[in-house]
């Protein structure tokens, strides 16, 4: 059943503000305290979706009333799915994503060591890699760097990549102004390379910093804190001219093993191969 966004944000006490010239809609986030309206949402049906620039959080109508309700998505949609001030209708037939197509692995890879090479680790970042158990050696050679929080240098990066290659279709890159883009963050983080076996590099993981905060309205009006997801992928399904990341499975260790182990994150795949 298809729920309607608007609606949702509606009832959810969002000030909606329309977006000229395009499909969208935008407002100050439930989540995060946002007042600079940096959350946008999609008014075409065929594309139900919300995302905050300020804080990296996204979804549907379901997962926005839980977010700002403090309920399970099962419950959002139950209350959603009878509510008299929502619309639900039969879902939209299936068109083309927004997104650009993923680029095939080899160049992706290509593109993502260029990119690693052009960057750095900060002392922070190699201290908590330290602490984790972690040499400087294999610290070097898994290639972890620190994403820029400056948008200059993000796009200093950019920019000696996209006199190399063709950018499209790899996640983390998108057109905007007619200049190619890096995904980024306000708080600071690290970049995780999701390889294959054969020691491609599939895409790449951040790890923040900071969790960014969210914020949840309780029954009796007050509103309660909660950290979000530190974790995130280097993506940009977000924007018209972006790609999505897929969950990919990063591959790490002796392949020839007959005892295979299995973890939630690439990070620690690559702490319990090295100290085992």
């Amino acid at each position: 059943m298809y729920i309607d966004l608007i609606d949702t944000a509606a009832l959810c006490g969002l000030e909606l503000t329309p977006v000229q010239g395009r499909n969208e809609m935008k407002a100050k986030c439930p989540l995060c305290r946002d007042y600079k309206r940096r959350m946008y949402l999609c008014t075409d049906p065929a594309n139900p979706t919300w995302w905050c620039h300020n804080c990296g959080v996204g979804g549907n109508a379901v997962t926005l009333y839980a977010a700002v309700f403090g309920v399970s998505t099962k419950e959002a949609y139950r209350l959603l799915s009878c509510h008299t001030a929502v619309r639900t209708t039969p879902p939209p037939p299936l068109r083309e994503p927004a997104e650009t197509p993923i680029r095939e692995i080899g160049q992706r890879s290509q593109i993502y060591l260029d990119m690693l090479q052009c960057m750095s680790l900060e002392p922070q970042h190699r201290r908590n890699l330290r602490e984790r158990g972690l040499d400087d050696h294999i610290i070097d050679g898994n290639l972890y760097r620190s994403l820029p929080t400056d948008w200059r240098l993000r796009q200093q990066v950019t920019d000696r990549l996209a006199s190399r290659y063709d950018l499209s279709g790899v996640p983390g890159f998108y057109l905007q102004d007619g200049g190619w883009r890096m995904t980024g963050f306000q708080t600071g983080g690290f970049l995780i390379p999701v390889c294959t076996k054969d020691n491609l590099i599939q895409g790449l993981q951040i790890r923040l910093d900071e969790a960014p905060p969210i914020w949840v309205p309780q029954p009796d009006g007050s509103v309660k804190q909660k950290k979000g997801e530190r974790y995130r992928s280097f993506s940009s399904s977000h924007k018209k001219t972006g790609a999505a990341s897929k969950c990919f499975i990063h591959v790490v260790g002796d392949q020839h093993s007959r005892t295979l182990y299995l973890t939630e994150g690439p990070l620690k795949a690559d702490i319990s191969s090295y100290l085992s």
